[in-house]
């Protein structure tokens, strides 16, 4: 009996470590683009439409600037890189 309740303990940490692994490797694999909108003067713009687009596959995303002129884009897919 003590030996089926080790191997339990043993399959149960086991899957749980996967579990967290799994997660992780998950967050490696995304990323973010976050800014502020401002005018030439420096001063935010509020309400302004911001349109990001993946030139891989032209599929675009958009979102509203803040009333502190701040926008964000979460959870994106990596892409290739590009050099200039």
């Amino acid at each position: 009996m003590g030996q089926t309740n080790f191997s339990l303990a043993k399959l149960t940490v086991s899957i749980v470590f996967l579990a967290i692994l799994s997660v992780a490797a998950q967050a490696q694999f995304r990323a973010g683009v976050q800014g502020v909108v401002t005018d030439n003067s420096g001063g935010v713009i509020p309400g302004a439409t911001v349109v990001l687009t993946n030139k891989e596959t032209n599929q675009t995303q958009q979102t509203i600037s803040s009333d502190a002129g701040f926008y964000r884009f979460s959870n994106l897919a990596p892409g290739l890189p590009r050099f200039k």
